[in-house]
């Protein structure tokens, strides 16, 4: 299996190297990532601007490199370069990232863009991402990881209709309930801008938030990847890039198609 490993945080990161080196026990791995930080860069890419791949020593990996571009980006570019090669990707795991990816997160995750942007490609993918902003145990996160791509069925491998979105819990591993397959939940933010002024009339201005947690005491009622988390599970949940809402499409269709112009 040629497995090619992308994230958001950079190719520097002790994430990349600990997942990089588990993953090599299953397949060659190949590392493409951004040279900088990229997180919140969602699924975009670089257009009309020069970027610049450089070779970047990760033990364990077949070829890696850092990049000047998104993580999307990084994607793209690294599916192309190595099928030049005649090297043929299987699977892309984006991760292990600093800090968790449920519910709307996904929207704005430079991790979760990479596995989309995988997907869009042909290429099953897979998204990692532990919820704690400054680490953890990334080894039992890339251990799971490992687990959960070995139970992929060959033929979501060869013809992916969805990728996966991973997030581990911030506990002690230990304390770790098992896996819950979930759909998205809602994750709340308690948002601020830090706002400084410089004169003539301009302000610099700096986004961050903090998280509002959501906690169920029956756990028979945890149905999204928000309850999972915070409820000590780690949280799987199946995703594509067709966010139509079918219900409603049915409903407009029954008025605006029987519309005249």
């Amino acid at each position: 299996m040629n497995i090619l490993i992308a994230n958001d945080d950079g190719v520097f990161t002790e994430a990349v190297a600990i997942l990089t080196e588990e993953l090599s026990s299953i397949g060659n791995v190949f590392v493409v990532a951004p040279k900088s930080q990229q997180s919140g860069a969602g699924q975009s890419i670089t257009m009309n601007e020069k970027m610049i791949l450089e070779p970047y020593y990760i033990p364990f990996a077949k070829e890696s490199y850092s990049m000047t571009g998104s993580p999307a980006d990084c994607v793209k570019m690294g599916l192309q370069l190595f099928e030049s090669r005649d090297i043929n990707i299987d699977l892309v795991v984006s991760g292990i990232n600093y800090g968790g990816n449920v519910g709307s997160d996904v929207l704005y995750s430079g991790t979760v863009g990479a596995a989309r942007e995988a997907l869009m490609s042909g290429v099953m993918a897979v998204a990692l991402s532990l919820d704690n902003h400054k680490g953890g145990d990334f080894k039992f996160a890339a251990k799971k990881g490992k687990e959960i791509i070995l139970s992929l069925e060959e033929k979501d491998i060869k013809n992916p209709t969805y990728m996966l979105n991973v997030n581990f819990p911030d506990i002690d591993t230990k304390e770790i309930k098992g896996f819950k397959t979930v759909k998205l939940g809602i994750r709340k933010y308690g948002e601020w801008f830090d706002k400084k002024e410089l004169g003539d009339n301009k302000v610099e201005v700096v986004y961050g938030g903090e998280i509002v947690k959501q906690y169920l005491d029956d756990e028979s009622l945890i149905s999204t990847d928000v309850e999972a988390v915070d409820n000590g599970f780690i949280s799987v949940t199946p995703l594509n890039f067709d966010t139509t809402d079918e219900r409603k499409l049915k409903e407009l269709g029954d008025y605006y198609d029987k519309q005249t112009i």
